[in-house]
């Protein structure tokens, strides 16, 4: 369509460059850079196509343009916004030409740029401009053209689906210049039907100035989208300020570990005992709890604070951890004078030293850095959670809860629509699937399954993910610290004394122990090799079961994640709760836990994966209790990012 100005350019060149694009039949054909765009528009070398005959050859469900297209058409009206060939529109749209965010509405582009260019081009749409062989449909984008269209595309290229590659979206993909009245003289054979039909993915962008389901068209395609069983999107802009945020995270982080090491070596220089070191101190448990209630308040200046006290309980916690670690290291190789340490694990002076020995300390690590990974992602779980919100207020803004209240520019449309509304009789059944949608950010089978038994899912799609990491860590941290101790520290505790060289506590054994002045343990294992024992297959099991989970919760459909990390955090909560209570040792110095571990790995993780995997629409049709189980779940204590206004909420830091 440009010419010569085309230029054949890696598929892998950033949105400012061109690409190949791989049609359905293999061929490659020419995206052209913008560069060129802009040269073809200056110099009129425009290809002239017949737009007429072109959308009658190639079917609506192939007026689709790329995510890459779309990335370079926000940088070619960036660039006519400065060159002035993009103006405002007074009292209409007085956009803030110096603005990269929210840009001009996207009728004043259409008006501007979109139809002067496909005129000059033949009156085709800017989707067959770009490709007229079309390109298959893989993603319907709904919207009311009110946004501006930065933050449109924003949205739309943040929430592009996994595997989708061709959207329809209707300001490119229909002609602007043609009248295609005929085209949509029957809402069932219009583009916007056949193009949603063919689609996987639906997405629904929200605006700052009213609902999408005020308009006519737009509560047709959410009546299609619910009649076709669609996945049903909102598209969501990337959080501002999110690097950031990590960064100083992990700065307070780094340098309360910091502190904390320093503090560790004056300790010890002023002569205080490595076995007098406060090895468990609160640090952890004052870190976690102050995410825990960071994470239950709004995304305000408190939670804000609370976050970063976390922060820094974490970094001493974790500092307190490296010093021992390198202190113990020191005196057990001698890197600094003579080894204090003997090959069993203990010091010198006979004082056995159980759990601190360095080659001990690895799960102890594991759950330090867990905890800081969790914090560090506390402060994004803020911003999403808060822009959710106001994504839901968006897209409730103006609507009445009812699509046939929707406003229309055409009233013999909106009387065609409502005829065939009627007719399906699914009217209700889409209100409620709109519904979902507001109240879980997205509408998929599965949760609109769970919502007709349930009743409202609020923030059903949500993810915690500062509650999933912390969660995952323990989960995972249980079992790998059962498999350290049965492996690692009884052999340097007590490997010198037993006859076979392993960790036994057997009558043979017994008599050696007490001579060497060593406690003698409360149970009677069988001495032998731990890797004979199912007390050490049984964690290996539950190791192998919740990183399972982990695989598949990345590669699971995104309206299970929501219940999925929930049941995670539940399971984690209850197991926390059973530890505070009855405490926890090692299986191999009370085998009569082998029982409780077998519960632990046998029992809960299954069942962790049973109910990932089922989602929320399998586990609310279980009779009786699979609707109340579905509510303890997904519930919460975020009832005041879910109804909160956008207007309050935009003053909360992000």
């Amino acid at each position: 369509c440009f010419g010569s100005s085309l230029e054949r350019v890696s598929s892998r060149r950033s949105p400012k460059g061109g690409g190949e694009i791989v049609g359905a039949a293999g061929k490659v054909e020419m995206r052209p850079t913008i560069e060129a765009l802009e040269a073809a528009l200056d110099a009129g070398t425009l290809r002239v196509l017949d737009g007429a005959v072109l959308h009658r050859a190639v079917p609506p469900e192939r007026w689709c343009v790329t995510k890459v297209d779309l990335q370079q058409f926000s940088i070619l009206v960036q660039r006519c916004v400065a060159r002035g060939r993009i103006s405002q529109v007074k009292k209409w749209d007085e956009f803030d030409k110096n603005d990269k965010e929210i840009g001009p509405s996207i009728h004043t582009v259409n008006q501007q740029l979109i139809k002067p260019v496909t005129l000059k081009a033949g009156n085709v749409s800017w989707a067959l401009m770009m490709h007229p062989d079309g390109l298959e449909c893989d993603l319907f984008v709904t919207h009311a053209w009110q946004e501006g269209v930065y933050e449109f595309i924003r949205k739309v290229v943040q929430s592009w689906p996994r595997g989708a590659r061709h959207a329809y979206c209707c300001m490119l993909s229909n002609p602007q210049n043609l009248d295609i009245a005929d085209l949509i003289s029957s809402p069932r054979e219009s583009p916007f039907a056949k193009a949603l039909q063919a689609s996987k993915h639906m997405l629904v962008v929200p605006n700052k100035k009213g609902s999408i389901y005020t308009r006519i068209w737009c509560a047709y395609e959410a009546f299609l989208g619910y009649s076709e069983n669609k996945i049903i999107m909102t598209a969501s802009a990337p959080v501002p300020g999110i690097h950031r945020e990590h960064f100083i995270i992990a700065l307070v982080i780094a340098i309360f570990c910091i502190v904390e090491m320093i503090r560790g070596e004056a300790r010890t220089a002023s002569g205080v005992s490595l076995r007098d070191y406060e090895f468990y101190n609160d640090s952890g448990t004052v870190a976690v709890e102050l995410m825990v209630v960071s994470n239950m308040l709004n995304a305000g200046y408190v939670s804000t604070v609370l976050t970063y006290l976390a922060g820094a309980a974490a970094g001493m916690n974790l500092g307190n951890k490296a010093y021992f670690f390198a202190r113990s290291t020191s005196l057990l190789y001698g890197t600094f004078g003579s080894s204090d340490w003997d090959s069993a694990g203990q010091l010198r002076d006979g004082e056995p030293l159980l759990i601190q020995h360095p080659a001990t300390l690895n799960s102890v690590w594991f759950i330090s850095l867990g905890m800081c990974a969790a914090i560090m992602v506390a402060r994004s779980d803020h911003s999403w959670r808060l822009q959710s919100a106001q994504e839901s207020e968006q897209l409730r803004n103006g609507y009445t809860g009812k699509l046939r209240e929707a406003q229309a520019s055409v009233q013999s449309d909106k009387d065609m629509i409502l005829a065939e509304l009627d007719s399906s009789g699914l009217e209700e059944d889409v209100n409620r699937a709109v519904e979902v949608l507001l109240d879980a950010g997205m509408s998929t089978p599965t949760l609109r399954m769970a919502a007709r038994q349930v009743g409202r899912i609020t923030q059903a799609g949500y993810v915690n993910w500062s509650m999933l990491v912390l969660a995952w860590f323990v989960l995972l941290w249980l079992p790998l610290s059962n498999i350290e101790f049965g492996i690692i520290k009884p052999h340097l505790d007590y490997g010198k004394h037993c006859k076979s060289g392993w960790c036994t506590f057997c009558d043979g054994c017994r008599e050696e122990y007490e001579e060497s002045g060593i406690h003698s343990p409360d149970c009677e294992p069988l001495c032998s090799h731990p890797l004979s024992t199912a007390t050490l297959w049984i964690p290996v099991l539950g190791a192998l079961q919740i990183m399972g989970w982990l695989l598949w919760f990345a590669y699971s459909p995104k309206d299970k994640r929501g219940l999925a990390a929930a049941v995670l955090v539940r399971i984690n909560t209850v197991l926390a709760l059973g530890v505070w209570l009855f405490g926890t040792k090692s299986a191999f110095e009370l085998p009569k836990q082998t029982l409780t571990l077998g519960g632990l790995y046998c029992v809960s993780y299954p069942i962790l994966l049973l109910l990932s995997i089922a989602g929320p629409g399998q586990i609310s049709r279980i009779p009786h209790i699979g609707p109340p189980l579905v509510q303890f779940l997904l519930f919460q204590c975020r009832s005041n990012y879910s109804h909160q206004s956008a207007s309050a909420s935009s003053a909360a830091p992000v």
